[in-house]
């Protein structure tokens, strides 16, 4: 399966062999970035490159070019759930209804504390997705679905051991993350973070492995990801009767991040550890930075290890 992300000027293009097995193998991550030409045509001789032309393709929107809304779902059968979820969230978008192209997917009741179910409604712009759709056309792959970042990361968090009980699964873009709680092949919850790489490496004292030795701004970007973290985890023991959850990961698109992997295991008291792609992916030899900032797109190729939502 091929899996494409956006990335800042550009693109990430991977090609995963899966058979169901352990590991995944990554045959090629690419990134495709216009110095020269448009972003189209980045992306055209990438597929030409690895020989992708017409291979089934998964594609990732940006964070910020949809929009995630939990919901009450209505009591209606799962064939009836997308129309009716439609009026629901007409007022939360800043588009017009019809313009919207909308998917639901339901969060397990198994385990709820007597409360309302959930759902989650994902609606993008229909020009926007039309634009995504073309792009892909034009590059001559086959397109099998449109995703989102949190479903990716929910199908990388599935390869992780500690994902059984339950995992936090921390994700650093450029210029903002996901905080997503993944359990058994579920997404249980998504939370958008203002916070990124970019933020962080902004500062002097960034890639000191000392986390005492951060800025107050980095503390100050820190707390808030503690803060969104507890939030989460406050909501998920609130909500299901389910073992609390004990393991973090954090993965970002290009750093090393020792000293905030450092702070959050002191300030939150969980076991926190960096998600390392080698551990669960069958990398090769391929370029560590490439596989980083491609981890979106590779969790996207991954997408038919899951029941789709």
């Amino acid at each position: 399966m091929t899996g494409v992300c956006r990335l800042s000027g550009g693109f990430g293009l991977v090609h995963v062999q899966d058979d169901g097995g352990q590991p995944p193998r990554v045959v090629s991550a690419d990134v495709l970035l216009t110095a020269k030409g448009t972003l189209l045509q980045a992306l055209q001789d990438g597929v030409a490159r690895h020989s992708l032309g017409r291979t089934p393709c998964v594609d990732v929107m940006a964070l910020g070019d949809y929009n995630l809304l939990q919901i009450e779902p209505p009591a209606v059968p799962d064939n009836e759930l997308r129309d009716a979820s439609r009026w629901q969230i007409r007022e939360l978008i800043n588009y017009p209804i019809d313009e919207a192209l909308i998917d639901v997917f339901r969060v397990p009741s198994e385990g709820m504390r007597g409360r309302a179910s959930i759902a989650y409604v994902v609606s993008a712009h229909s020009g926007q997705v039309k634009e995504q759709v073309n792009q892909l056309r034009a590059a001559r792959l086959t397109i099998n679905a449109i995703d989102i970042p949190e479903l990716a990361i929910r199908n990388l968090a599935t390869l992780l051991p500690e994902e059984s009980r339950g995992v936090v699964f921390v994700y650093l873009g450029n210029t903002r993350g996901l905080i997503t709680i993944c359990r058994g092949g579920n997404l249980y919850l998504a939370r958008n973070i203002s916070i990124g790489v970019d933020q962080l490496k902004s500062r002097p004292d960034f890639a000191d492995d000392d986390s005492e030795g951060f800025s107050s701004h980095n503390n100050d970007l820190l707390d808030s990801i503690v803060l969104e973290i507890q939030r989460s985890l406050d909501f998920y023991e609130s909500n299901f009767s389910l073992p609390p959850i004990s393991s973090l990961v954090v993965a970002s698109i290009e750093a090393e991040l020792p000293a905030v992997i450092s702070y959050l295991q002191n300030y939150l008291g969980l076991g926190v550890r960096a998600f390392v792609p080698t551990e669960v992916l069958d990398c090769g030899h391929l370029e560590a930075d490439n596989v980083a900032r491609c981890l979106l797109a590779i969790g996207a190729a991954l997408r038919d290890r899951q029941v789709s939502p």
